[in-house]
């Protein structure tokens, strides 16, 4: 299983721009704002994350992030390994 989650309920959902857009091959194709990708329900005021668990434990070699909008908003990316230690990369 892979599930996505944020830190508000509201960006929480299976339909546009809901956190389910984060997982697989990306949808949205062109930048600007798409609801194939995941976005803040509203507009968002200081920092967001994400979080995307895998049901397989992989040795990631590549971690690729496509921004449609607002780009540069990523400031940070933490591996989770299965006992919670995180590893900022």
């Amino acid at each position: 299983m892979v599930a996505a989650t944020s830190d508000s309920e509201e960006d929480n959902k299976e339909d546009s721009y809901g956190t389910k857009q984060v997982i697989g091959k990306p949808d949205a194709v062109s930048a600007g704002v798409s609801t194939e990708a995941w976005g803040p329900e509203k507009t968002p005021s200081g920092i967001r994350w994400i979080k995307v668990d895998f049901a397989t434990p992989v040795h990631a070699t590549t971690i690729r992030i496509r921004q449609t909008r607002g780009l540069g908003g990523v400031i940070k990316i933490e591996l989770l390994e299965h006992g919670g230690n995180a590893h900022m990369i």
